[in-house]
């Protein structure tokens, strides 16, 4: 049996699914958007103790053996780790309005660009938006970006890798490429 965790913006789902992808027992609980100062933040700790929950309780209903796991989440909402693996604050959801004169800045240094690099406009749903946001008010450059389903595996045991389809929605992944675009890294501040 396959484990499928999705971090979504109303619900947090866990689903157990046959060789087959039907599903056999699915279970949710609303996302816990807000922290005290941060309205369209996640208390990054809080949602994974909230998925972990989610995943004992599924797997202690059943019967089955999981053989796999696999998570998804909000592409845009991305936990920033210090260079201990440590979230730096509260990941910033991707309705959050921050970001407005970044974004403004994002397409005048790049224009045209930017959409045929990234496939997205230079808006404040980008979390390249958010970053640099969060740099302008002092956030320390040396963190590490993962999207929150990138995390959540990190948290389960998996290696910081970014998954290309969540990193196509950040506004620093190249998509014709399939790499990090080295430009819009540096307009960030960030390596």
């Amino acid at each position: 049996m396959l484990l499928g965790i999705d971090i979504g913006t109303r619900n947090v789902k866990c689903g157990i699914y046959d060789d087959y992808g039907a599903a056999v027992l699915i279970a949710s609980t609303p996302t816990l958007w807000g922290t005290d100062a941060e309205p369209w933040g996640l208390d990054c700790e809080a949602l994974f103790q909230q998925v972990r929950e989610l995943v004992d309780t599924t797997i202690a209903t059943s019967a089955y053996e999981i053989e796999a796991v696999g998570v998804a989440s909000m592409g845009e909402v991305g936990v920033i780790l210090n260079r201990h693996g440590v979230p730096q604050g509260p990941a910033i959801g991707w309705q959050d309005p921050r970001g407005v004169e970044q974004a403004s800045e994002l397409q005048a240094a790049f224009g045209l660009e930017f959409a045929a690099t990234t496939g997205r406009k230079a808006s404040t749903l980008c979390s390249l938006t958010k970053v640099r946001w969060l740099m302008d008010q002092g956030m320390d450059s040396q963190g590490r970006w993962l999207g929150v389903a990138e995390w959540v595996a990190f948290r389960l045991g998996a290696d910081q890798v970014a998954e290309p389809s969540l990193a196509s929605r950040t506004g620093w992944f190249d998509i014709r490429t399939g790499d990090t675009w080295s430009e819009a890294l540096a307009w960030c501040g960030v390596g």
